[in-house]
């Protein structure tokens, strides 16, 4: 009735109406709510990261360091790793999973058995260019890039990184080049000159594997532009030992054998020797270099301080470093495939990395950690031979891997102990022929 009243009597003043208005806003108005809350986060659905990978020196970095780090950085996401105990063992695993259907997420395998262009050719694997680009904390130019750039990458789009990536260099007797009156070479005719003073005081030069192995003989082939096998203009396979190049770097070889007869005859089968023997030598200052990876076990042969290792000498001007190790993957058929990558960026993460020099002592797949273990005479070498002109063996070429054995084991020290050149070249025709054979027998059983 009242407020009928108020609507009816034109003449009611102003300062009525007002007060009213005030009454009905600030006396009859409900109470002031409270804050309203903030909304609950909803907490990250739970990832579980599986990886399937060759079992070698870095588990126990992964599992003591990587993994428990990771999953503190992410803690909605759970590593469950699987390991197999050789190349083979987990190559076999990989190629079955993707026939399957059913892969984990990340994969690593050794380099020589990843076939890690083969994977991408047939669409097994994620690229990556783009995680790299849109990952302000990940830079690719600082990672070590022999395996990435190498095998690592296809038609130009980076399918691979490096998990473990490392490569062997020389360990000198530091008493026995003292004897020579010499340094450790630097360039292949200071390596010829070191090798016949070394023959004039009985010392032994026995590279071993480092000349003889499969591995490191296409590392030498390779200073000089070249590999046991090529390509066609229609990408297929061919044997390149009757090449110019490959022939001038056997011709270097055969020449330390019997030209300057430096090198002994009875060592160019590294079969014969073991390198229990040739640590024995250089160990008792019976010979000058050893092909390994440096490590406290040259302190124990010859004392600390008494070795140095170094990165190979040039080869006209040329220094190839042959590398090797482990690639990490993304399945194409990954779960998930954006944790795999945050994982695999925190692994080749500077931090992690330096990690695994100072507390692990593995080479660190970093280039801009070379300076920081300068002076470890471990990492050191291993390090400055990796920032250099480095080389991965072409693996995926059908028959490479066959062909290149081949020749190596079965040619070279024909060619090799053929004290007539004219007719060691004749070898290297029948070796080129031979290797042909290879890679055809490589193409029939695909």
């Amino acid at each position: 009735m009242l407020m009928r009243k108020l609507g009816s009597t034109v003449r009611m003043s102003w300062i009525v109406v007002a007060l009213l208005s005030m009454l009905l806003v600030v006396g009859c108005a409900p109470p002031a709510a409270a804050p309203a809350e903030a909304p609950e986060t909803e907490a990250a659905e739970e990832i579980v990261l599986t990886i399937g990978a060759m079992e070698e020196k870095p588990r126990q970095f992964i599992d003591e360091y990587v993994i428990p780090e990771f999953e503190k950085m992410y803690p909605n996401i759970k590593v469950d790793i699987t390991w197999y105990p050789d190349i083979g063992a987990v190559e076999t695993f990989w190629k079955a999973s993707f026939q399957s259907g059913e892969t984990p997420d990340i994969g690593w395998m050794y380099e020589g058995a990843a076939r890690v262009p083969l994977f991408a050719k047939e669409g097994f694997l994620v690229p990556l260019d783009d995680y790299i680009a849109s990952d302000e904390n990940f830079d690719v130019d600082a990672i070590s890039q022999g395996l990435m750039r190498g095998g690592g990458t296809h038609d130009g789009v980076i399918y691979a990184l490096p998990q473990e990536e490392g490569t062997v260099v020389w360990a000198w007797n530091l008493a026995v080049l003292d004897e020579l009156g010499v340094g450790p070479p630097q360039t292949d005719t200071e390596f010829v000159e070191m090798c016949k003073l070394a023959a004039e005081k009985g010392i032994i030069v026995d590279p071993g594997w480092g000349f003889l192995s499969n591995w490191a003989s296409i590392g030498l082939f390779k200073s000089q532009n070249t590999w046991s096998v090529a390509e066609d203009e229609s990408g297929t396979t061919v044997s390149n030992v009757s090449d110019p190049a490959f022939t001038d770097a056997i011709k270097w070889f055969w020449d330390l054998v019997n030209v300057h007869e430096c090198y002994p005859v009875s060592r160019i089968d590294a079969t014969q020797t073991t390198d229990d023997v040739r640590k024995a030598e250089w160990k008792d200052n019976k010979s000058v270099m050893l092909w390994t990876k440096p490590s406290p076990e040259l302190d124990e042969l010859v004392g600390e301080g008494n070795w140095v290792a170094t990165a190979p000498w040039t080869m006209k001007g040329k220094r190839i470093m042959q590398v090797g190790g482990t690639h990490m993957f993304i399945s194409a058929l990954a779960e998930n495939p954006d944790a795999a990558w945050k994982f695999m960026s925190f692994y080749l993460d500077r931090d992690t990395q330096e990690v695994a020099g100072s507390q692990y002592s593995m080479p660190p797949n970093r280039r801009d950690l070379t300076d920081v273990f300068a002076d470890d005479p471990y990492i050191g070498p291993t390090l400055e031979a990796m920032g250099g002109d480095v080389a991965v063996a072409p693996w995926e070429k059908v028959g490479f891997h066959d062909a290149t054995g081949l020749f190596s084991y079965t040619w070279q020290p024909q060619i090799l102990a053929e004290p007539d050149w004219d007719k060691a070249l004749a070898l290297l025709e029948e070796a080129d022929a031979a290797v042909q054979a290879e890679i055809d027998k490589a193409y029939a059983l695909e």
